[in-house]
């Protein structure tokens, strides 16, 4: 048993010696050299390659592992037979013989394991202590290869097992053997460099390493007409080259593929069928899924798709083929009797023609399923369908982008809808083709032209179609105008009569040339003697009596006579009727004053020559002037105009003078009017809310009062107030005093009942009644105050502050001392000093004295500088809405102060923007005033106040003005459209009298009016529709009194957005209509 142990676990150590001490002796290098030469020779011989000799001197050391001591005694034999040794160790193990001589390196789920022989127990034991093994078994076996290069045989074994997902590495002698799968494509590449040089050494044995295991298993192929692009995943690199041979008829193929195990059974066979059933579509796309086939696509024809269904027909393949492309795609739509729609030629697909078979009255089974359809085709037919809508029958065609149309059209309206339709909806990318629709048939024909006596010609009736139209309009002159509709039916060479008869209409004064669906005929006043010899003359030469017209005309009237002086007159007597008597320049305005008076009218006026420019303007001014009389006269002498009559009440004289201010009368009017009176009390008042609201009641003298009281409210303020002139004196004054003590209530009301004024309320401050004098400064007596301070910090009642309007100073408070007399002050205006502003302790006035107070654009006030009392302070800041805590109260200010402060203060808010200051003993104010009008009034209170005020108020020009105001119109975006037409929608017309009035304030400016539209639709129809539009707007401006030579239409299209066009609501800023201002000469 120990023998045994000895034999298997611990080798031996035999000495042999030597027989003479000189064996003993040490050796030379070259000694050593051949020793060991000899020695690997001797064992090579015994065929015993299994053993290690290291030499030291003349000293051996057999080492190695093999399977008995019988081959380990005939090496030591073999050894000892060498001249020249000393002795002989042995380090030999005796192991069981491997063959073949395995080690294993295996991978599973990341787990490295190591098995199989080892040759030694060193060997064993370092193999273990490797790091990262999860298994280890090891046996110590005889039978090993070159020991040197097995270990790197087992270190390139585990150097590679990184790489691999599963599977294991074999060194089967020196072979190696690699079974598994990569861990990543990347792994893959490396792994296969590496197998491809081995150690030096070692031999390759099997090698099967897959590639990594994806799923699902994924491949595409994408074909766009032009080359075929291929990704996914091949579960082998040779496939790649397979499929870049497949027979796709030349058709480059791009790979972009990668390698990966997992692929369905037949893969390799799938993929190349599905790329030669691709190459035959016009383009397509083919996949496979865990085995799963899906071709799509467009074929060129019927017979390809069939075929390519057919070849991929097994049980995993998918065929979802697209209609073939169809080279000349076209679709006809035919509206027969009864509200039948045949559809014909191509659709896309079935969910197209489905919509189709929606419509009412719709056949859609002649449609035939085809690609290709061009980019317009759902719109062309949803425009096709619109157009037959108004057709009773015909029929629309798209071939291509082309549209045609043929057919009767139902009405003449419609025949004008188609028109419009054709001419401004249009579909974007779809081009006219061949247009034969006609209007409807007409029971009976007839067509009339007119000329009135002013030369404007006008069409009636009846007319074949638009062209014919707008070639008569031309031939009619520029104020021309037509009331025509269209139908057919109408006679033989129609368009050349009508013609031949408009050329006789510029030889009437006025006059007709008709067509009653037999025959034409000429009637009317010829201009004179020789335009009626020239009507009769072409009527024979033509020969047209023969050809049945008719010829009617009444004598020329004789020529009009030169009358001066040009004198006038119009009389309206008690009974409302008129008197005309003089000369008129035309007939048009003769019969324009009697239509326009309205009752009984003599007149025994004549046409002649020789009136003044504006003639006729004035008279009709005149006239409405008389309008306004209950009798009157107004006449011209051939140079000025005299007006006068009786008025039935003071305001019909005010608007008689009105009407007649273009008559530049300068005195010559006399008119008389009864005085009225009203019994009624003067009433007026203004509560406070405590949320700060302001409602004016009753009645103030002028509407500039009315409008600064609504200003001085705040921003909410309801205004119930009348314009009633019979004010008692001083009430503008007082009223101004009564809105300034009511800025000094949290709520309350002040009020003037015709005699005398009241006011109750809560106060801001403790101090209200104090407030209040500084307020009404002489003015206190003739007012009846209750006002209650707030309430007090422990939550009591305040009992209120009582003033009784008397005629004896108030019980209530001591009489205050006397105050230096103020300079002599609007009492309208001014608060007079009181003993609070002007102790009489201290008169001196000093020079420094100092206030300012500025107003900023945004309407925000700031107070600076000295006051002469607290409650100077709290008035300026309640009557400005400032803080007035940065005020200081000093002595020393000049006379006046509190009254010329509260004009100061007044005319300051008027302002948009600008700066009170005391500075010198010089009260100045500076900024820029709302209006003119406003600057005016300002100036006016300055110059009143005395040599103490400077002032320097700008004010827009009526320029800027009238460009302010436009552009708030402008912003409205109000003026609006027929869709896709330049006619004007009935609701604006409100917006395009504002934008009249608006352009009253600058009569001298030339007036731009911009049309815009939206990106939608052709940009040359766009432009063209904005040009119509801008011009649309200028004739209604025209229409409301705008002079022509004034306006200008310019049409921008699509080209100055405001707005993003990929909204409904940006499209809708863009549709717009922008009416601008600019100086001209003189302009203001």
């Amino acid at each position: 048993m120990i023998r045994d142990l000895l034999k298997w676990v611990a080798p031996g150590v035999v000495t042999v010696l030597g027989g003479t001490i000189a064996a003993l002796a040490m050796a030379t290098p070259a000694m050593v050299s051949n020793l060991g030469e000899e020695s690997r020779a001797a064992l090579d011989a015994s065929g015993s390659n299994w053993a290690h000799v290291s030499i030291s001197g003349r000293q051996l050391l057999l080492s190695g592992t093999t399977s008995s001591d019988t081959e380990r005694d005939l090496a030591m034999s073999r050894l000892t037979a060498l001249t020249g040794i000393g002795r002989i160790d042995q380090t030999v193990t005796i192991a069981p013989l491997a063959a073949p001589y395995r080690i294993n390196v295996a991978i599973e789920d990341d787990a490295v394991s190591l098995f199989g022989s080892v040759p030694n127990e060193d060997l064993r034991q370092l193999l273990m202590t490797l790091p990262g093994l999860a298994a280890v078994d090891l046996q110590i076996r005889s039978g090993q290869p070159d020991e040197q290069q097995w270990r790197k045989g087992v270190e390139f074994a585990l150097a590679q097992a990184a790489l691999v997902e599963s599977g294991h590495f074999e060194l089967s002698g020196l072979t190696l053997n690699a079974i598994g799968r990569a861990r990543s494509e990347q792994a893959l590449g490396h792994l296969q460099m590496a197998l491809a040089e081995l150690p030096d050494g070692i031999g390759s044995g099997e090698i099967a390493v897959e590639p990594v295991r994806v799923t699902p298993y994924t491949w595409r192929a994408e074909y766009d007409g032009q080359r075929i692009a291929i990704s996914g995943h091949v579960p082998e690199e040779r496939l790649v080259g397979r499929l870049r041979l497949a027979d796709v008829s030349g058709v480059p193929i791009a790979t972009g593929l990668s390698l990966a195990s997992g692929a369905p059974n037949g893969f390799a066979e799938q993929a190349k069928l599905l790329v030669e059933q691709l190459a035959r579509l016009e383009e397509g796309e083919a996949r496979i899924t865990d085995g799963v086939s899906h071709l799509t696509g467009v074929p060129s024809s019927v017979e390809v798709a069939q075929a390519v269904t057919e070849a991929l027909s097994g049980p995993n393949s998918i065929v979802e083929l697209q209609p073939p492309r169809i080279a000349d795609y076209w679709i006809s739509i035919n509206r027969q009797p009864g509200n039948v729609l045949v559809f014909d030629g191509y659709v896309p697909d079935e969910t197209t023609r489905a919509q189709f078979a929606e419509v009412d009255g719709a056949d859609v089974s002649f449609l035939k399923f085809g690609a290709g359809a061009p980019e317009a085709y759902r719109r062309a037919v949803d425009f096709g369908l619109e157009l037959l809508a108004h057709l009773s029958e015909g029929r629309f065609a798209l071939a291509g982008s082309v549209v045609s149309l043929s057919g009767s059209a139902q009405t003449p309206t419609d025949y004008r809808a188609i028109q419009t339709l054709l001419e401004t909806g249009l579909p974007q990318g779809v081009s006219l083709g061949e247009m034969a629709y006609q209007a409807p048939a007409a029971a009976s024909y007839s067509f009339a032209a007119r000329r009135d006596s002013s030369g404007a010609v006008t069409l009636e009736g009846l007319l074949p179609n638009p062209q014919v139209e707008t070639e008569l309009l031309a031939l009619a002159g520029p104020n021309a105008r037509s009331n025509v509709s269209f139908a057919s039916g109408e006679a033989l060479n129609f368009a050349a009569s009508a013609e031949q008869a408009l050329q006789f209409l510029p030889w009437l004064r006025s006059g007709v040339v008709r067509f009653d669906g037999a025959s034409w005929s000429v009637e009317g006043e010829p201009a004179s003697a020789i335009d009626q010899g020239s009507i009769e003359a072409e009527f024979a030469v033509r020969g047209l009596a023969q050809s049945g017209w008719s010829l009617a005309l009444t004598e020329p009237r004789p020529e009009p006579v030169i009358a001066d002086p040009f004198t006038w007159s119009a009389e309206r007597l008690p009974d409302g009727s008129f008197l005309f008597a003089g000369n008129v320049p035309a007939a048009s305005l003769q019969a324009y004053l009697k239509v326009h008076v309205g009752t009984r009218v003599a007149d025994t006026s004549r046409v002649a020559l020789g009136a003044p420019d504006n003639f006729a303007a004035e008279a009709r001014a005149a006239v409405d002037a008389l309008l306004a009389l209950q009798e009157g006269r107004a006449a011209f002498d051939g140079t000025d105009w005299t007006l006068s009559g009786e008025a039935a009440t003071a305001d019909a004289r005010d608007a008689s003078l009105e009407q007649a201010s273009v008559l530049n009368l300068d005195g010559d009017a006399k008119i008389n009017a009864p005085d009225t009176v009203n019994d009624a009390p003067y009433l007026w008042s203004a509560s406070k809310a405590s949320d700060g609201s302001i409602v004016f009641n009753g009645a103030v003298p002028a509407e500039s009062l009315q409008r600064f009281l609504a200003v001085r409210g705040g921003d909410a303020v309801t205004d119930n107030t009348s314009v009633r002139t019979d004010a008692p004196e001083a009430f503008s004054g007082e009223v101004l005093q009564a809105l300034d003590l009511l800025a000094l209530l949290s709520d309350g009301e002040v009020a003037f009942d015709g005699t005398g004024w009241t006011a109750n309320g809560v106060g801001l401050t403790a101090d209200i009644l104090a407030d209040a004098e500084v307020v009404l400064g002489t003015a206190a007596p003739r007012w009846s105050i209750a006002l209650l301070a707030p309430q007090s910090a422990t939550g009591g009642p305040v009992e209120p502050d009582i003033i009784e309007a008397a005629t004896e100073t108030p019980v209530a408070e001591p009489e205050p001392d006397p105050a230096p007399a103020p300079a002599e002050e609007p009492a309208a205006t001014d608060a007079p000093e009181t003993v609070a502003d002007a102790p009489a302790a201290d008169p001196a006035i000093d020079p420094a004295y100092a206030f300012s107070a500025a107003r900023t654009a945004e309407g925000a006030v700031e107070l600076t500088g000295s006051v002469p009392a607290e409650a100077t302070a709290r008035y300026a800041a309640a009557l400005t809405g400032a803080d007035g805590s940065a005020l200081q109260v000093r002595t020393g200010a000049p006379e006046g102060f509190v009254g010329n402060l509260q004009t100061g203060l007044r005319a300051l808010l008027q302002l948009q923007s600008g700066q009170l200051a005391l500075a010198d003993g010089t009260w100045s104010l500076t900024g820029e005033a709302p209006s003119a009008a406003v600057r005016t009034g300002i100036e006016a209170q300055i110059a009143a106040l005395g040599g103490d005020w400077t002032g320097t108020i700008s004010a827009p020009t009526n320029l800027a003005l009238c460009q302010a105001r436009l552009a708030e119109l402008s912003a409205h975006n109000a003026i609006l459209f027929q869709s896709g037409a330049a006619i004007i929608s009935s609701s604006a017309s409100a917006e395009l009298d504002a934008f009249a009035e608006a352009l009253v304030l600058c009569p001298n400016a030339a007036i731009d009016v911009e049309g815009h539209t939206d990106s939608d639709g052709d940009d040359q129809r766009n432009l063209a529709l904005s040009v119509a539009r801008a011009e649309a707007v200028v004739n209604a401006l025209i229409e409301r009194g705008i002079a022509p030579e004034r306006l200008y239409a310019i049409g921008y299209g699509e080209t100055q957005p405001v707005a993003d066009n990929a909204t409904a609501a940006g499209k809708r800023q863009n549709r717009r209509i922008v009416v601008s201002v600019r100086a001209a000469d003189g302009a203001v």
